[in-house]
């Protein structure tokens, strides 16, 4: 017998279904439908074979008749019938490989089909909803079964149904939420394992899983999920399971009463219907007769905001099958950094131009994790226990490590550094987790450089050229911190000659000399050559920590080996590197993200196609040898009368912007700042509101104010990284919006407005009651854009920079920002020097214009563009020696991102020392 599925499993199951039988007829009628109907319309369109060459020429030199054109058409569309069955096998074949990661995470699908290209969006929709909704449908049996001839099956299950509370109240000592914390055993689950089975078989006793769940619910998992479900456990869990001596072990009996040892006063709370409620458990939702869940706020235990290191993970996934440490992400997000320098470099002002494209899904992954672990938590202020919902988050990524120290896999939820790979003798690495993880350490190498920059790097990768091109076949240019050599031989050379300098290095310190700066250690990551193999163990003899790591690829020849498995986890060690590589998971990445990764570094050090910008605009009849003031725009009868002044960002942050596009902005009871910080202005009072809001409603109300138009829901979970359990995070949006329209209420005194208003799918601020300052920032570089005349373009233009108080959301790093933040400023100092330029050509005096590109200057300290043009009015006004200060102010900042002025901007200055050979 068995007990009733949950309601919300049977609900999936229900959804699971209709999903498969809609999936399955719009299919039936794409495969089988189409050609029916082609063939039932037309009949075969192969035309009668020609006979003769006399023939084929006739009916080519006949008229396009009506039949004809119809018979063309049905070929036309059997061939996209062909293309389409194509596309079809093609995704049925990565669905049928990825089911069982789909059946456990739906948004695989849905990254997928965003990365499709549009021809195959449809082929991949069908096919993957169908073998999803199927897995769903046909899932395993929970674990509520009962055998049938157990003496248990006879009673009522209840015990089967929910978690089994027990409280041992103590006459000395009270017992916390969880009795057994300090005696269990932990037991890693294996695929196709239920609760009901692990009880069975290690608690003898299947309807004792109860305590297993309880125990377990909340805990939070190396993957970063926790047990929410009892339906739902994953392979490599660690379960945590009461000690066996407070657990009955007589199979099939039902709990024995407590043992004489067992404290005083204890006593069995009867079943409940639903378990015992926790920080991190879902609230239950109450329901109408009719179904609907109820639109009022429940009440939520705060979940905690802060966790342990040891909870925290370390790993980074970013992509299929491929996973990076937390350092590794912190070295990505840096190199990010320097290549968005070097882009912006390069960039003249154009405010039509596209956004930037958005990050490959790798780097994107990294850069969030990184953001994610420095993001700022604002202190609430005024703000009162229990005043508002707290969300249960996902949990944060752990710390990075040291900059400049490599980490390169993981081991109780902790990194591991190099040093514990530097072992005597090198270790060989074997089995299919090996190309893999010798991929993430070849980026975990480069990119802890980064975090170094301008410095030194602390380890230099050597891989010799044959090694290079099978790992990292995609890798053109090289980088800081590696080497690629044309043979293992001539790597062991830079090795000898590596570890000379640092027995040198021991020699100097014994004699009291002055220390000399070490050189790197040295990863020598290389496959097996046998006109080598001699050299190359006695070389891995003297590796030790700090100076040298040996790692061999593909060989069962070597004295110390560890086998990886597809995941990077150490199943098998033999040598003296055992104790430290035991069960050790090393980073893996598949060659798709080392494409992205590589991309970002080659980037980071301004490898682009094009590597020189373009000089500024000129005017003049000798553009070759006569620097001119930049004026990218004919002249116009309308002028400026006087310069605009330069905006303050940083001490208006909280301003109102004065020139805002829309009149009725000013009207709107409230207005959210977000350029240049936080902050929430109610129309009529003059002081800042918000400070009270909790940090989960801070920034939910500024994921509403960042997309003006309206967000989907499931955006916003994943923006504010909420619970994966739907039930719950829907739950706990609601919570959100309820939360944001009683702030404003309270602050405004509408306590009949919405203030947030749902159109489908999307949520945003309504705009009759709630204005932005993005919003009208990006209305004034949309007007300024389209602007046909310079006035009105000036006009705009001014309002854009007044608008921009700073970047987006200063001051908290939020992840889903990062982009956005990085748009808009790029439009913002587009807007200062275009506005610079209409004064310029405007006014005879350069000063205002100059204090336009020097707070520029200010925004973007590596924009060559807005230096060549600072130089340029310096000089033509005869201020030679400003202009000079100006070069030399160019050269300490791009020296930051190791760069040097370009050739076109130091020949600014050259012609200048030497007017007359201009003439």
């Amino acid at each position: 017998m068995t007990n009733p599925e949950p309601p919300r499993t049977v609900r999936g199951r229900v959804h699971a279904l209709v999903r498969l039988m809609a999936s399955a007829v719009v299919l039936l009628v794409l495969v089988a439908g189409v050609p029916y109907a082609l063939t039932a319309a037309v009949g075969v369109p192969w035309p009668d074979p020609a006979v003769s060459a006399g023939d084929l020429m006739d009916r080519l030199s006949e008229p396009v008749s009506d039949p004809m054109v119809v018979k063309l058409l049905a070929l036309l569309g059997w061939a996209c019938w062909a293309a389409f069955l194509t596309t079809l096998a093609r995704e049925a074949t990565w669905t049928a490989q990825q089911l069982p990661t789909l059946r456990r995470d739906g948004a695989l699908l849905r990254t997928r089909i965003r990365t499709l290209p549009a021809h195959r969006v449809a082929a991949a929709l069908l096919i993957g909803t169908l073998m999803a909704s199927w897995a769903v449908a046909w899932r395993p049996a929970p674990a509520h079964a009962s055998s049938a001839d157990s003496p248990a099956a006879a009673r009522p299950l209840a015990y089967a149904t929910a978690p089994l509370t027990v409280t041992v109240t103590a006459a000395a000592e009270p017992s916390s939420s969880r009795t057994s914390e300090h005696r269990t055993t932990p037991y890693a689950v294996a695929p196709g394992d239920t609760l009901w089975d692990i009880a069975s078989q290690h608690l003898g006793d299947p309807l004792l899983w109860p305590k297993i769940y309880q125990l377990n619910q909340g805990r939070i998992q190396d993957d970063g999920q926790c047990l929410r479900d009892p339906d739902l456990i994953e392979p490599s869990w660690v379960l945590h399971l009461p000690d066996s001596a407070e657990t009955p072990t007589s199979p099939g009996r039902p709990p024995s009463p407590p043992a004489p040892s067992t404290p005083p006063h204890a006593q069995i709370t009867p079943p409940q219907r639903s378990p015992a409620p926790s920080a991190d458990a879902p609230r239950p939702v109450e329901r109408q007769a009719s179904g609907q869940r109820e639109e009022r706020e429940q009440p939520a235990v705060p979940a905690p905001r802060h966790r342990g290191i040891g909870q925290r993970p370390v790993t980074i996934g970013v992509g299929l099958a491929s996973a990076i440490g937390v350092t590794t992400a912190a070295g990505i997000a840096a190199a990010l950094a320097f290549a968005r320098a070097h882009e912006r470099r390069r960039r003249q002002p154009d405010l039509s131009a596209p956004a930037p494209p958005p990050l490959a899904e790798a780097v994107r992954a990294a850069n969030s994790a990184h953001l994610t672990v420095h993001q700022a938590q604002p202190t609430a202020l005024h703000e009162e226990e229990n005043q508002e919902p707290s969300v249960s988050r996902r949990p944060i990524p752990a710390e990075p490590g040291t900059p400049g120290v490599v980490m390169f896999g993981a081991l109780d939820g902790h990194e591991l550094s190099l040093d514990a790979l530097a072992v005597p003798g090198g270790i060989a690495w074997t089995g299919p987790g090996a190309d893999p993880a010798a991929r993430a350490l070849a980026i975990a190498v480069l990119s802890a450089a980064q975090r170094l920059r301008p410095g030194n790097p602390h380890a230099r990768l050597l891989t010799p050229a044959p090694t290079a091109a099978r790992l990292l076949p995609d890798a053109d240019h090289n980088v800081p911190a590696w080497t690629r050599t044309g043979d293992c031989n001539h790597a062991l050379d830079l090795v000898e000659q590596s570890l000379l300098h640092h027995a040198r290095l021991a020699d100097d310190q014994d004699t009291d000399e002055q220390p000399q700066a070490a050189p790197p250690m040295d990863i020598l990551l290389t496959d097996d050559d046998p006109r080598s193999r001699d050299r190359l163990r006695a070389a891995a003899r003297r590796a030790a920590p700090g100076q040298l790591a040996v790692i061999v690829l593909g060989t069962d020849d070597w004295p110390q080996r560890a086998d990886l498995a597809a995941d990077g986890t150490i199943t098998h060690v033999t040598g003296p590197a055992a104790g430290k590589l035991h069960n050790v998971r090393l980073f893996t990445l598949t060659r798709e993200p080392v494409r992205e990764f590589f991309d970002v570094l080659h980037a980071a050090h301004g490898h682009t196609p094009s590597s020189t910008p373009a000089p500024p605009p000129r005017t003049g009849t000798d553009e070759k040898h006569e620097p001119a003031v930049p004026a990218p725009h004919p002249a116009s009868s309308e002028v400026l009368r006087e310069a605009p002044p330069v905006p303050e960002a940083r001490h208006r942050a909280a301003e109102p912007a004065r020139h805002a596009p829309e009149p009725a902005a000013g009207n709107r009871p409230v207005t959210v700042h977000l350029l240049g910080g936080f902050c929430i202005q109610t129309k009529g009072e003059s002081g800042e509101f918000g400070f009270g809001l909790r940090e989960e409603t801070r920034e939910f109300l500024a994921i509403l104010a960042a997309h003006p138009r309206g967000i989907r829901a499931e955006e916003i979970i994943e923006h504010l990284r909420m619970s994966t359990d739907p039930d719950q995070s829907g739950r706990e949006l609601g919570n959100l919006r309820r939360a944001v329209r009683r702030s404003l209420r309270q602050a405004t005194g509408a306590n009949q407005a919405a203030f947030l208003v749902r159109t489908g799918e999307r949520t945003r601020l309504d705009p009759t009651l709630v204005a932005t300052d993005v919003e009208a920032f990006t209305t004034a570089i949309q007007q300024a854009a389209a602007a046909r005349d310079e006035h009105t373009r000036a006009t705009a233009l001014q309002s854009a920079v007044a608008a921009y108080g700073g970047p987006l959301c200063e001051g908290a790093d939020y992840p889903w920002a990062d982009g956005l933040r990085e748009a808009l400023h790029r439009k913002a100092v587009d807007a200062l020097v275009l506005l610079a330029d209409h004064t310029a050509t405007r006014h005879p005096d350069p000063d205002p214009a100059l204090a336009l590109l020097d707070q520029a200057a200010d925004w973007d300290p590596v924009n060559e563009a807005v230096y060549q043009r600072i130089i340029c009015l310096q000089l033509a006004a005869g201020r030679d020696d400003a202009a000079h200060r100006t070069y030399h102010l160019l050269t300490r900042r791009l020296a930051d991102i190791d760069a040097t002025p370009d050739p076109a901007t130091t020949a600014l200055l050259g012609r200048q020392r030497h007017p007359a050979t201009s003439r």
